[in-house]
């Protein structure tokens, strides 16, 4: 060791700079003798712990709003009832209505005529119905076999004339004395009594 610190110690009598750098010189060489530094291995760390439960957040539902209620200014059309007939009237026929089927009167009403002390009624499927000046039920005249009767004539001499459609004839005269010249006789493809002739006649459209 003492050639070294002679070869670095300086003529000027100074060995700081001597010193440091034999400081630095002893150091290398334990460094160089100890050998390569040794670095420790690696030891693989395990994570134990517990990974958490993930929680469900349901989401929000915004509530839809409630619309408002609307109403209408347009009025609502009632029905009308059928005015009610005066007390002590009772109807013989009503144009409109509800059709029943159970207890009544008529099947199909047609035409009808009076004599001044009878009312006749045609029924389709019944013939003629009598009623008095009061609406009491007299009478059905009927000639047997209908079709279908439509309208009624009372002559000036009481004679009572049944139009029915389905026969083409109008009763109680077979054939009557229809047709397009007078005099002549002829039968009806679809009679309708309109008019009174002389006695004994009844005219009818064709």
């Amino acid at each position: 060791m003492k050639p070294m610190l002679a070869f670095f110690q300086r003529p000027s009598g100074k060995t700081g700079l001597s010193a440091a750098l034999l400081v630095w010189a002893l150091l290398a060489l334990a460094c160089g003798r100890a050998g390569p530094t040794q670095v420790p291995p690696t030891v693989p760390v395990t994570n134990t712990a517990v990974a958490p439960t993930p929680t469900l957040i349901p989401p929000t539902v915004t509530p839809l709003p409630t619309a408002a209620p609307t109403f209408t200014t347009t009025p609502v059309p009632v029905a009308t009832p059928a005015p009610a007939a005066p007390a002590g009237t009772r109807v013989l026929w009503r144009a409109g209505g509800v059709r029943g089927d159970e207890g009544s009167l008529f099947t199909e009403l047609g035409g009808l005529d009076t004599d001044g002390e009878r009312v006749y009624v045609a029924d389709a499927y019944q013939g003629i119905l009598v009623f008095d000046l009061e609406g009491n039920l007299l009478s059905v005249i009927s000639p047997g076999e209908i079709g279908y009767v439509f309208d009624v004539k009372v002559g000036p001499t009481g004679t009572i004339y049944m139009a029915d459609k389905a026969f083409h004839q109008i009763w109680p005269r077979q054939p009557a004395r229809v047709g397009r010249r007078p005099g002549r006789r002829g039968v009806c493809a679809r009679p309708q009594p309109e008019c009174r002739g002389p006695p004994g006649d009844a005219c009818a459209g064709v």
